[in-house]
């Protein structure tokens, strides 16, 4: 039993030691952390500390002492009560100031956060204030002054961003849709483009207010000065594209548009165009629709050296053709979410295509289809052209008309001919075999002047290669110029009517010019013997006018 005893006394000795060690360890914390709870505990903490060291004493030294540890313990309990009561007073009181201060405060933070909404409100209004001038600035380019018994044109717009302001509802991006009546060479066109700047709302807005303002600018300069119409509309449309071009590029790439920009005249219907990097222009015949490009061919406005390679597009219309152009916004539609919950964007641009044939050509109709497929996600900027062809009635002639030509003299051929081709300027074949006729009798320049009128009625058409050589032939080589530099600007790869065109500015001693071309011809690969004949001829010429001059 005693050394029972002893085990339980020294076990109770380290137990006793390691109290006071990790309790005192607690209350250094505490005081350092300047607790104030740590004074109330030392009345408990003190006591019991003193008593257990008697306690281990007198175990160790074996003195006949009662244990004086449990007297200590309640003493402690007691001052961790004390701690406890005075804490739940403090929280009874604070709880009691709440509730008597919680009303007060609710009406303080209501009001802070009416200080908060109103100006929050005051923004909103300032920012509202500013998308709305900003809408009136880019609604005055916005218009459509055409004035055509034979081209209709309608806009559709529906811009991203809506905002109401002084109780309307308004809405502004960077989309815009422009078409004007003008006069190019006594030809009345209608000229017109269609347009999305990059950015969102405020950004795109900028970008529509500088494109719309120096348009608009161009339009009416080419009304007022004679000299501005005095052009073909190739020319007109190429100096309006290189004006355009050397606005944005300035802006160093920060503003870029994708735009359409065209011109139709409005008796033949000969439309002519340039595509910057916009959707693909879509044509609407016999109930079917479909593109009238397949190639990106140009880089958007903004974009720098996009100047040096400039060409215009033609396309013939037809009796009741229509031409859609429109932004990007119809085609990047929402059209579903997958399984995470994320949006799948269309990307097949026939879709287009299929909602231009459900609506049958109708504008309005089309902005309904594409809602039906899918929810918008960008500005949306719509254009018809619908050509109506009025006093146009080709007359066909009949077998034998062709065959009694056989049996008539040169001369009663030609009269013939003539006459036919005059009640039916657009027959293409009867304008053929006349010019065969002319050239057989060597009557070139009632050729070139047959070709001349046929031009006036098919622009398009491929004939003006022949009325160069016919012009170069009488020595009308002001008209072959006129002629050749209206093919390039259609298509500047055409070596044979670039190679017209040097022999044509060396005959006019427009030497400048010829050397300039005979560069594009070698980088465009043209032959050597071509190259080197073309180079004497221009050395010559050069040659003989110095010699004459001395």
């Amino acid at each position: 039993e005693y050394k029972l005893f002893l085990i339980y006394r020294n076990y109770l000795n380290t137990v006793l030691l390691l109290f006071v060690i990790g309790l005192s360890f607690i209350i250094i914390r505490a005081f350092l952390l300047k607790r104030k709870e740590v004074f109330s505990l030392l009345y408990g903490f003190i006591p019991l500390m003193l008593l257990t060291v008697v306690d281990i004493i007198t175990n160790y030294f074996n003195f006949n002492l009662p244990f004086l540890s449990g007297l200590g313990f309640p003493m402690f309990l007691g001052s961790i009560m004390f701690i406890l009561a005075a804490r739940t007073v403090e929280i009874h009181n604070f709880t009691d100031e709440l509730n008597e201060s919680l009303e007060e405060k609710v009406k303080d933070r209501t009001q802070q956060l009416q200080i908060s909404f109103e100006e929050i409100k005051t923004l909103k209004e300032q920012q509202d204030g500013d998308y709305f001038l900003t809408s009136l600035l880019t609604n005055t380019f916005n218009k459509n002054t055409v004035k055509s018994e034979n081209v209709e044109v309608d806009f559709f717009i529906s811009q991203k961003k809506k905002f109401s302001f002084r109780k309307r509802e308004w809405e502004l991006g960077g989309d815009i849709d422009i078409a004007h009546s003008i006069e190019l060479r006594g030809k009345t066109y209608t000229i017109f483009l269609n347009a999305d700047a990059m950015g969102k709302s405020m950004q795109g807005a900028g970008g529509i207010l500088v494109l719309g303002a120096v348009f608009h600018s161009i339009v009416e300069r080419t009304k007022a000065a004679s000299q501005s119409k005095n052009i073909s509309p190739e020319r007109w449309l190429k100096n309006t594209f290189i004006e355009l071009q050397k606005v944005f590029e300035s802006f160093n790439g920060t503003m870029l548009i994708s735009l359409v920009i065209g011109a139709v005249e409005d008796k033949t219907g000969v439309f002519y165009y340039i595509n910057a990097e916009h959707p693909w222009i879509v044509l609407y015949r016999d109930k079917k629709a479909e593109f009238i490009e397949n190639s990106l061919e140009f880089r958007k406005l903004g974009t720098e050296g996009l100047t040096g390679k400039i060409y215009i597009n033609v396309f013939e219309l037809q009796d009741g053709d229509m031409l859609l152009i429109g932004s990007d916004g119809r085609d990047d539609i929402i059209i579903g979410y997958d399984e995470k919950g994320n949006r799948i964007i269309n990307e097949d641009e026939n879709l287009f295509l299929q909602n231009v044939e459900e609506a049958e050509g109708e504008i309005s109709e089309i902005y309904s289809r594409i809602l039906e497929k899918g929810e918008l996600i960008d500005d949306l900027s719509l254009l018809r052209i619908k050509y109506n062809q009025l006093n146009r009635n080709i007359k066909v002639l009949p077998d034998s008309f062709y065959r009694e030509l056989t049996d008539k003299a040169e001369n009663e051929k030609i009269s013939l001919l003539e006459k036919a081709y005059k009640e039916n300027p657009f027959d293409k074949e009867l304008c053929n075999i006349l010019l065969l006729q002319y050239e057989s009798m060597k009557m070139y320049s009632q050729a070139f002047s047959c070709i001349e009128k046929y031009l006036m009625y098919s622009p398009a058409d491929n004939m003006m290669m022949r009325a160069i050589k016919i012009g170069l032939a009488i020595k009308k080589y002001e008209s072959s110029i006129e002629y050749g530099e209206r093919l390039r600007m259609r298509n500047p790869s055409n070596l044979e009517n670039l190679e017209l065109l040097i022999n044509s500015y060396i005959l006019t001693e427009n030497y400048g010019r010829a050397r300039v071309l005979l560069n594009e011809v070698i980088e465009l690969g043209m032959t050597k013997e071509k190259v080197n004949l073309l180079e004497k001829k221009l050395s010559r010429a050069i040659g003989i006018e110095q010699e004459s001059g001395a």
